[in-house]
């Protein structure tokens, strides 16, 4: 699989856990987007797991984020 196809699989992950909580954030997903092609372009070879272990898992970081945002 390709670097792009990997760095979209793990986007698309994170936006489907915001979708799961009813919830959303364009600017964090933004963000995240352009940090995780920054880190694929440094990598000579990437994997879903690499993106998982210098990020965090989908589902946990969304929920980090939901709970930080919380009053």
């Amino acid at each position: 699989m390709t670097k792009d196809k990997i760095t979209d699989e793990y986007i698309k992950a994170v936006q489907k856990q915001f979708k799961h909580y009813h919830t959303t954030d364009a600017r964090f997903i933004s963000d995240l987007k352009d940090a995780v092609i920054s880190y694929a372009a440094q990598q000579d070879s990437l994997d879903y797991e690499q993106l998982v272990s210098q990020f965090g898992d989908p589902q946990e970081l969304v929920l980090s984020l939901i709970h930080i945002s919380e009053p």
